[in-house]
Protein backbone atom coordinates (compact mmCIF):
# COMPACT_ATOMS: atom_id res chain seq x y z
CA UNK A 1 0.00 0.00 0.00
CA UNK A 2 1.44 3.46 -0.87
CA UNK A 3 2.80 5.43 2.08
CA UNK A 4 0.84 8.53 3.22
CA UNK A 5 3.97 10.18 4.63
CA UNK A 6 5.64 13.15 2.90
CA UNK A 7 8.60 12.12 0.83
CA UNK A 8 11.95 13.84 1.48
CA UNK A 9 11.69 15.63 -1.88
CA UNK A 10 8.27 17.11 -1.15
CA UNK A 11 9.07 18.64 2.24
CA UNK A 12 11.39 21.40 0.99
CA UNK A 13 9.01 22.11 -1.90
CA UNK A 14 6.05 22.76 0.42
CA UNK A 15 8.16 24.91 2.74
CA UNK A 16 9.25 26.95 -0.29
CA UNK A 17 5.62 27.46 -1.40
CA UNK A 18 4.67 28.59 2.14
CA UNK A 19 7.46 31.19 2.19
CA UNK A 20 6.34 32.48 -1.24
CA UNK A 21 2.73 32.81 -0.07
CA UNK A 22 3.78 34.73 3.02
CA UNK A 23 5.84 37.10 0.86
CA UNK A 24 2.82 37.66 -1.43
CA UNK A 25 0.58 38.52 1.54
CA UNK A 26 3.13 41.04 2.83
CA UNK A 27 3.30 42.61 -0.64
CA UNK A 28 -0.51 43.02 -0.78
CA UNK A 29 -0.44 44.62 2.66
CA UNK A 30 2.21 47.14 1.65
CA UNK A 31 0.45 48.08 -1.61
CA UNK A 32 -3.07 48.43 -0.28
CA UNK A 33 -2.56 49.48 3.27
CA UNK A 34 -4.68 46.53 4.34
CA UNK A 35 -3.73 43.50 6.30
CA UNK A 36 -4.53 40.69 3.84
CA UNK A 37 -4.44 38.16 6.64
CA UNK A 38 -7.41 39.76 8.43
CA UNK A 39 -11.06 38.94 7.89
CA UNK A 40 -12.28 41.04 4.93
CA UNK A 41 -14.70 43.85 5.81
CA UNK A 42 -18.39 43.53 4.99
CA UNK A 43 -19.10 44.26 1.32
CA UNK A 44 -20.46 47.71 0.62
CA UNK A 45 -23.69 48.13 -1.32
CA UNK A 46 -22.90 48.76 -4.99
CA UNK A 47 -25.49 50.00 -7.45
CA UNK A 48 -25.92 47.39 -10.16
CA UNK A 49 -26.96 48.71 -13.55
CA UNK A 50 -30.59 47.89 -14.31
CA UNK A 51 -29.68 45.97 -17.44
CA UNK A 52 -27.34 43.65 -15.51
CA UNK A 53 -29.34 43.28 -12.30
CA UNK A 54 -30.97 39.89 -12.00
CA UNK A 55 -34.72 40.35 -12.09
CA UNK A 56 -37.19 37.86 -10.62
CA UNK A 57 -38.78 35.71 -13.27
CA UNK A 58 -42.13 33.96 -13.44
CA UNK A 59 -42.39 30.41 -14.68
CA UNK A 60 -44.34 29.58 -17.83
CA UNK A 61 -46.97 27.90 -15.68
CA UNK A 62 -47.36 31.02 -13.51
CA UNK A 63 -47.64 33.27 -16.56
CA UNK A 64 -50.28 31.01 -18.10
CA UNK A 65 -52.34 31.13 -14.89
CA UNK A 66 -51.98 34.91 -14.69
CA UNK A 67 -53.07 35.30 -18.30
CA UNK A 68 -56.17 33.19 -17.71
CA UNK A 69 -57.17 35.34 -14.72
CA UNK A 70 -56.56 38.59 -16.62
CA UNK A 71 -58.47 37.53 -19.72
CA UNK A 72 -61.34 36.07 -17.68
CA UNK A 73 -61.89 39.60 -16.36
CA UNK A 74 -61.86 41.06 -19.87
CA UNK A 75 -58.34 42.39 -19.58
CA UNK A 76 -55.22 41.98 -21.65
CA UNK A 77 -51.62 41.02 -20.96
CA UNK A 78 -48.51 41.72 -23.01
CA UNK A 79 -45.16 40.04 -22.49
CA UNK A 80 -41.66 41.22 -23.34
CA UNK A 81 -39.43 39.44 -25.84
CA UNK A 82 -38.18 37.17 -23.05
CA UNK A 83 -41.71 36.09 -22.17
CA UNK A 84 -42.21 38.04 -18.94
CA UNK A 85 -45.38 40.13 -18.34
CA UNK A 86 -44.66 43.85 -18.80
CA UNK A 87 -48.09 45.38 -19.53
CA UNK A 88 -51.51 44.57 -18.05
CA UNK A 89 -54.74 46.39 -18.84
CA UNK A 90 -57.68 45.80 -16.51
CA UNK A 91 -59.48 49.00 -17.48
CA UNK A 92 -60.87 47.71 -20.77
CA UNK A 93 -64.55 48.39 -21.39
CA UNK A 94 -66.93 49.63 -18.74
CA UNK A 95 -66.77 46.90 -16.12
CA UNK A 96 -64.66 46.60 -12.99
CA UNK A 97 -61.82 44.14 -12.76
CA UNK A 98 -62.47 41.24 -10.41
CA UNK A 99 -60.26 40.63 -7.34
CA UNK A 100 -58.63 37.50 -8.80
CA UNK A 101 -57.47 39.43 -11.87
CA UNK A 102 -56.05 42.24 -9.74
CA UNK A 103 -54.18 39.77 -7.53
CA UNK A 104 -52.78 38.09 -10.64
CA UNK A 105 -51.63 41.40 -12.09
CA UNK A 106 -49.89 42.43 -8.88
CA UNK A 107 -47.96 39.15 -8.87
CA UNK A 108 -45.94 40.30 -11.92
CA UNK A 109 -42.74 41.92 -10.60
CA UNK A 110 -41.47 43.24 -13.93
CA UNK A 111 -44.50 45.29 -14.98
CA UNK A 112 -43.81 48.56 -16.76
CA UNK A 113 -47.47 49.45 -17.42
CA UNK A 114 -50.55 48.71 -15.28
CA UNK A 115 -54.11 49.92 -15.79
CA UNK A 116 -56.87 48.99 -13.32
CA UNK A 117 -60.53 49.95 -13.15
CA UNK A 118 -62.06 48.65 -9.94
CA UNK A 119 -64.28 49.88 -7.14
CA UNK A 120 -62.49 47.59 -4.68
CA UNK A 121 -58.84 46.65 -4.28
CA UNK A 122 -57.11 43.94 -2.21
CA UNK A 123 -55.97 45.23 1.22
CA UNK A 124 -52.30 45.04 0.22
CA UNK A 125 -52.79 46.49 -3.28
CA UNK A 126 -50.94 49.77 -2.62
CA UNK A 127 -48.01 47.94 -1.05
CA UNK A 128 -47.76 45.64 -4.06
CA UNK A 129 -48.17 48.44 -6.60
CA UNK A 130 -45.43 50.49 -4.97
CA UNK A 131 -43.12 47.46 -5.03
CA UNK A 132 -43.20 47.44 -8.86
CA UNK A 133 -39.85 49.15 -9.27
CA UNK A 134 -39.92 49.13 -13.08
CA UNK A 135 -43.41 50.66 -13.36
CA UNK A 136 -43.49 53.56 -15.84
CA UNK A 137 -47.23 53.84 -16.50
CA UNK A 138 -50.06 53.54 -13.96
CA UNK A 139 -53.79 54.12 -14.44
CA UNK A 140 -56.30 53.75 -11.59
CA UNK A 141 -60.01 54.37 -12.10
CA UNK A 142 -62.78 54.24 -9.48
CA UNK A 143 -60.18 53.02 -6.99
CA UNK A 144 -60.85 53.44 -3.24
CA UNK A 145 -57.60 55.23 -2.48
CA UNK A 146 -56.91 58.11 -0.12
CA UNK A 147 -54.19 60.68 0.35
CA UNK A 148 -51.90 58.33 2.29
CA UNK A 149 -51.89 55.92 -0.65
CA UNK A 150 -51.02 58.66 -3.12
CA UNK A 151 -48.23 59.89 -0.88
CA UNK A 152 -46.80 56.38 -0.69
CA UNK A 153 -46.92 56.04 -4.47
CA UNK A 154 -45.21 59.39 -4.91
CA UNK A 155 -42.45 58.33 -2.54
CA UNK A 156 -41.76 54.88 -4.00
CA UNK A 157 -42.61 54.82 -7.71
CA UNK A 158 -39.52 56.70 -8.82
CA UNK A 159 -39.56 55.36 -12.39
CA UNK A 160 -43.13 56.48 -13.13
CA UNK A 161 -43.54 58.46 -16.35
CA UNK A 162 -47.33 58.40 -16.87
CA UNK A 163 -50.02 58.51 -14.19
CA UNK A 164 -53.79 58.62 -14.64
CA UNK A 165 -56.22 58.94 -11.75
CA UNK A 166 -59.88 58.90 -12.74
CA UNK A 167 -62.71 59.22 -10.24
CA UNK A 168 -60.66 58.47 -7.13
CA UNK A 169 -63.02 60.16 -4.64
CA UNK A 170 -60.91 59.52 -1.55
CA UNK A 171 -58.04 61.64 -2.87
CA UNK A 172 -57.95 65.31 -1.88
CA UNK A 173 -55.57 68.13 -2.71
CA UNK A 174 -53.09 66.82 -0.12
CA UNK A 175 -52.55 63.54 -1.91
CA UNK A 176 -52.56 65.06 -5.38
CA UNK A 177 -50.00 67.69 -4.36
CA UNK A 178 -47.69 64.89 -3.22
CA UNK A 179 -47.55 63.63 -6.81
CA UNK A 180 -45.46 66.67 -7.65
CA UNK A 181 -42.56 64.75 -6.12
CA UNK A 182 -42.52 62.37 -9.11
CA UNK A 183 -39.64 64.09 -10.88
CA UNK A 184 -39.67 61.83 -13.96
CA UNK A 185 -43.40 62.11 -14.61
CA UNK A 186 -44.13 63.44 -18.09
CA UNK A 187 -47.91 62.81 -18.32
CA UNK A 188 -50.38 63.41 -15.48
CA UNK A 189 -54.13 62.93 -15.86
CA UNK A 190 -56.53 63.92 -13.06
CA UNK A 191 -59.94 63.20 -14.54
CA UNK A 192 -63.22 63.57 -12.68
CA UNK A 193 -61.41 64.33 -9.43
CA UNK A 194 -62.18 66.66 -6.52
CA UNK A 195 -58.97 68.56 -7.27
CA UNK A 196 -58.98 72.33 -6.75
CA UNK A 197 -56.73 75.09 -7.97
CA UNK A 198 -54.50 74.75 -4.88
CA UNK A 199 -52.63 71.81 -6.43
CA UNK A 200 -51.70 73.57 -9.66
CA UNK A 201 -48.76 75.49 -8.24
CA UNK A 202 -46.84 72.36 -7.11
CA UNK A 203 -47.86 70.57 -10.31
CA UNK A 204 -46.51 73.46 -12.38
CA UNK A 205 -43.13 72.98 -10.68
CA UNK A 206 -42.78 69.38 -11.90
CA UNK A 207 -39.57 69.40 -13.96
CA UNK A 208 -40.50 66.80 -16.59
CA UNK A 209 -44.25 67.36 -17.03
CA UNK A 210 -45.27 67.87 -20.67
CA UNK A 211 -48.95 66.80 -20.58
CA UNK A 212 -51.67 67.60 -18.03
CA UNK A 213 -55.28 66.38 -18.18
CA UNK A 214 -57.73 68.17 -15.86
CA UNK A 215 -61.03 67.25 -17.52
CA UNK A 216 -64.14 67.19 -15.32
CA UNK A 217 -62.43 68.44 -12.19
CA UNK A 218 -65.38 70.36 -10.79
CA UNK A 219 -63.31 72.14 -8.14
CA UNK A 220 -61.22 73.98 -10.71
CA UNK A 221 -61.98 77.49 -11.91
CA UNK A 222 -60.71 78.93 -15.14
CA UNK A 223 -58.55 81.54 -13.43
CA UNK A 224 -56.79 78.80 -11.43
CA UNK A 225 -54.99 77.81 -14.63
CA UNK A 226 -52.81 80.90 -14.48
CA UNK A 227 -50.63 78.96 -12.03
CA UNK A 228 -49.52 76.74 -14.90
CA UNK A 229 -47.75 79.63 -16.61
CA UNK A 230 -44.50 78.72 -14.89
CA UNK A 231 -44.53 75.05 -15.91
CA UNK A 232 -41.13 74.55 -17.59
CA UNK A 233 -42.17 71.97 -20.21
CA UNK A 234 -45.98 71.88 -20.31
CA UNK A 235 -46.99 71.53 -23.97
CA UNK A 236 -50.32 69.65 -23.80
CA UNK A 237 -53.38 70.63 -21.77
CA UNK A 238 -56.78 68.93 -21.57
CA UNK A 239 -59.72 70.71 -19.95
CA UNK A 240 -63.40 69.97 -19.51
CA UNK A 241 -66.49 71.03 -17.62
CA UNK A 242 -68.78 74.03 -17.55
CA UNK A 243 -66.33 75.93 -15.37
CA UNK A 244 -64.24 76.26 -18.53
CA UNK A 245 -65.48 79.26 -20.52
CA UNK A 246 -64.39 81.99 -22.91
CA UNK A 247 -62.47 83.82 -20.17
CA UNK A 248 -60.53 80.61 -19.50
CA UNK A 249 -59.31 80.59 -23.09
CA UNK A 250 -57.59 83.93 -22.51
CA UNK A 251 -55.61 82.36 -19.64
CA UNK A 252 -54.85 79.23 -21.67
CA UNK A 253 -53.65 81.36 -24.58
CA UNK A 254 -51.02 82.90 -22.28
CA UNK A 255 -49.37 79.55 -21.47
CA UNK A 256 -45.93 80.01 -23.03
CA UNK A 257 -45.24 76.51 -24.36
CA UNK A 258 -48.69 75.22 -25.29
CA UNK A 259 -48.78 73.13 -28.47
CA UNK A 260 -51.81 70.86 -27.94
CA UNK A 261 -55.21 71.78 -26.46
CA UNK A 262 -58.29 69.64 -25.76
CA UNK A 263 -61.54 71.17 -24.49
CA UNK A 264 -64.66 69.14 -23.70
CA UNK A 265 -68.13 69.93 -22.33
CA UNK A 266 -67.22 73.58 -21.98
CA UNK A 267 -69.13 76.85 -22.29
CA UNK A 268 -66.98 78.33 -25.04
CA UNK A 269 -67.89 80.01 -28.31
CA UNK A 270 -66.60 82.66 -30.72
CA UNK A 271 -65.04 84.89 -28.00
CA UNK A 272 -63.00 81.98 -26.64
CA UNK A 273 -61.71 80.94 -30.06
CA UNK A 274 -60.87 84.59 -30.74
CA UNK A 275 -58.76 84.76 -27.57
CA UNK A 276 -56.74 81.79 -28.82
CA UNK A 277 -56.45 82.95 -32.42
CA UNK A 278 -55.26 86.44 -31.44
CA UNK A 279 -52.48 85.13 -29.19
CA UNK A 280 -48.96 83.85 -29.96
CA UNK A 281 -50.29 80.39 -29.09
CA UNK A 282 -52.01 80.24 -32.50
CA UNK A 283 -48.59 79.93 -34.15
CA UNK A 284 -47.38 77.23 -31.75
CA UNK A 285 -50.44 75.01 -31.50
CA UNK A 286 -50.30 71.95 -33.74
CA UNK A 287 -53.20 69.98 -32.24
CA UNK A 288 -56.75 71.08 -31.32
CA UNK A 289 -59.67 68.99 -30.05
CA UNK A 290 -63.18 70.11 -29.10
CA UNK A 291 -66.02 67.85 -27.96
CA UNK A 292 -69.58 68.60 -26.88
CA UNK A 293 -69.11 72.36 -26.92
CA UNK A 294 -72.48 73.59 -28.20
CA UNK A 295 -71.25 77.16 -28.68
CA UNK A 296 -68.85 76.15 -31.42
CA UNK A 297 -70.41 76.53 -34.85
CA UNK A 298 -68.88 77.29 -38.26
CA UNK A 299 -68.72 81.01 -37.52
CA UNK A 300 -66.86 80.45 -34.26
CA UNK A 301 -64.41 78.01 -35.83
CA UNK A 302 -63.63 80.41 -38.66
CA UNK A 303 -61.11 81.75 -36.14
CA UNK A 304 -59.01 78.65 -36.74
CA UNK A 305 -57.72 80.43 -39.85
CA UNK A 306 -55.02 81.86 -37.57
CA UNK A 307 -53.59 78.43 -36.73
CA UNK A 308 -51.00 78.19 -39.49
CA UNK A 309 -49.21 75.13 -38.11
CA UNK A 310 -52.20 72.95 -37.25
CA UNK A 311 -51.52 69.26 -37.90
CA UNK A 312 -54.33 67.57 -35.97
CA UNK A 313 -57.93 68.78 -35.61
CA UNK A 314 -60.69 66.85 -33.84
CA UNK A 315 -64.35 67.80 -33.42
CA UNK A 316 -67.00 65.61 -31.80
CA UNK A 317 -70.66 66.40 -31.30
CA UNK A 318 -70.42 70.08 -32.22
CA UNK A 319 -72.95 71.87 -34.50
CA UNK A 320 -70.83 72.43 -37.60
CA UNK A 321 -71.55 71.82 -41.30
CA UNK A 322 -67.88 72.08 -42.26
CA UNK A 323 -68.00 75.51 -43.89
CA UNK A 324 -65.08 76.68 -41.71
CA UNK A 325 -62.76 74.04 -43.25
CA UNK A 326 -62.23 76.09 -46.41
CA UNK A 327 -60.64 78.84 -44.29
CA UNK A 328 -57.98 76.63 -42.70
CA UNK A 329 -54.58 77.86 -43.89
CA UNK A 330 -52.88 74.53 -43.27
CA UNK A 331 -55.20 72.11 -45.05
CA UNK A 332 -52.41 70.61 -47.12
CA UNK A 333 -50.41 70.01 -43.91
CA UNK A 334 -53.17 68.43 -41.83
CA UNK A 335 -52.26 64.86 -40.90
CA UNK A 336 -55.30 63.93 -38.80
CA UNK A 337 -58.88 65.21 -39.08
CA UNK A 338 -61.82 63.99 -36.98
CA UNK A 339 -65.33 65.33 -37.58
CA UNK A 340 -67.39 62.81 -35.65
CA UNK A 341 -71.08 63.42 -34.90
CA UNK A 342 -71.24 66.55 -37.01
CA UNK A 343 -73.57 67.79 -39.76
CA UNK A 344 -71.29 67.96 -42.76
CA UNK A 345 -72.67 69.04 -46.10
CA UNK A 346 -71.25 67.95 -49.45
CA UNK A 347 -69.44 71.28 -49.76
CA UNK A 348 -67.34 70.37 -46.72
CA UNK A 349 -65.87 67.45 -48.66
CA UNK A 350 -64.42 69.80 -51.23
CA UNK A 351 -62.30 71.22 -48.42
CA UNK A 352 -61.52 67.75 -47.03
CA UNK A 353 -60.36 66.62 -50.49
CA UNK A 354 -57.85 69.50 -50.42
CA UNK A 355 -56.23 68.02 -47.27
CA UNK A 356 -53.83 66.00 -49.40
CA UNK A 357 -51.52 65.08 -46.53
CA UNK A 358 -54.20 63.40 -44.39
CA UNK A 359 -53.19 60.06 -42.94
CA UNK A 360 -56.15 59.70 -40.58
CA UNK A 361 -59.78 60.72 -41.15
CA UNK A 362 -62.71 60.09 -38.77
CA UNK A 363 -66.32 60.75 -39.77
CA UNK A 364 -68.21 58.44 -37.40
CA UNK A 365 -71.92 59.08 -36.93
CA UNK A 366 -71.94 61.61 -39.73
CA UNK A 367 -74.20 61.01 -42.72
CA UNK A 368 -72.23 60.64 -45.97
CA UNK A 369 -73.49 60.73 -49.52
CA UNK A 370 -71.95 58.76 -52.37
CA UNK A 371 -70.39 61.99 -53.66
CA UNK A 372 -68.73 62.56 -50.28
CA UNK A 373 -67.17 59.08 -50.40
CA UNK A 374 -65.80 59.80 -53.86
CA UNK A 375 -64.10 62.94 -52.54
CA UNK A 376 -62.51 60.94 -49.72
CA UNK A 377 -61.18 58.38 -52.23
CA UNK A 378 -58.85 61.03 -53.67
CA UNK A 379 -56.74 61.36 -50.50
CA UNK A 380 -53.45 59.72 -51.56
CA UNK A 381 -51.80 59.19 -48.15
CA UNK A 382 -54.83 58.06 -46.12
CA UNK A 383 -54.02 55.11 -43.82
CA UNK A 384 -56.90 55.13 -41.31
CA UNK A 385 -60.56 55.82 -42.10
CA UNK A 386 -63.48 55.66 -39.65
CA UNK A 387 -66.92 55.60 -41.28
CA UNK A 388 -68.85 53.98 -38.44
CA UNK A 389 -72.61 54.58 -38.51
CA UNK A 390 -72.55 56.70 -41.65
CA UNK A 391 -75.48 55.06 -43.48
CA UNK A 392 -73.31 53.36 -46.12
CA UNK A 393 -73.52 50.17 -48.19
CA UNK A 394 -71.12 48.14 -50.31
CA UNK A 395 -71.78 50.12 -53.47
CA UNK A 396 -71.10 53.44 -51.77
CA UNK A 397 -67.72 52.18 -50.54
CA UNK A 398 -66.41 50.99 -53.91
CA UNK A 399 -64.49 54.21 -54.73
CA UNK A 400 -62.36 53.66 -51.60
CA UNK A 401 -60.47 50.93 -53.46
CA UNK A 402 -58.40 53.79 -54.88
CA UNK A 403 -56.86 54.40 -51.42
CA UNK A 404 -53.70 52.35 -51.92
CA UNK A 405 -52.17 53.21 -48.53
CA UNK A 406 -55.31 52.46 -46.50
CA UNK A 407 -54.59 50.02 -43.65
CA UNK A 408 -57.63 50.36 -41.39
CA UNK A 409 -61.26 50.87 -42.39
CA UNK A 410 -63.87 51.09 -39.60
CA UNK A 411 -67.45 50.53 -40.80
CA UNK A 412 -69.25 49.37 -37.64
CA UNK A 413 -72.93 50.24 -37.57
CA UNK A 414 -73.41 50.16 -41.35
CA UNK A 415 -75.71 47.14 -41.89
CA UNK A 416 -75.38 47.43 -45.67
CA UNK A 417 -71.61 46.93 -45.62
CA UNK A 418 -70.30 43.37 -45.89
CA UNK A 419 -66.94 42.04 -44.63
CA UNK A 420 -66.09 40.97 -48.18
CA UNK A 421 -66.41 44.56 -49.40
CA UNK A 422 -64.06 45.79 -46.68
CA UNK A 423 -61.49 43.07 -47.44
CA UNK A 424 -61.60 43.97 -51.11
CA UNK A 425 -60.96 47.64 -50.41
CA UNK A 426 -58.02 46.76 -48.15
CA UNK A 427 -56.64 44.34 -50.70
CA UNK A 428 -56.92 41.35 -48.40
Amino acid sequence: MPSSRTTPASGPFLRSRARALATLLLTITSLTGCDATREPPAAKSVAVPEETAKKPRLSEQNIAAIRRAIEASGGSLRCSDDGQPVEIDLAVGRGSADPAAIEAALACPGLTALRIRAGALPPDAVEKITSLAALEELMLQDAPLGDDSLEEMAARLAALRRLTLRNVPGATDRGVAALAGLSRLTHLALVDMTTTGKVLKPIAAMPSLVSLDLRMCGGLRGDDLAALGGAPKLAELKLGGYGIDDATMAIVAALPRLESLTVEDAAIGSPGIAKLSESPAAERITSLSFARCSGLDDDALAGLAAFANLRRLSLRDVPVTGGFLAKLPSRDRLESLALNQTFLGDEAFEAIAACRGLKRLELAQTFLSSEAVKKISGLPDLEYLNLAQCGLNDAALEPLAALKKLKTLVVDGNPGVSPDAVRKILGQ
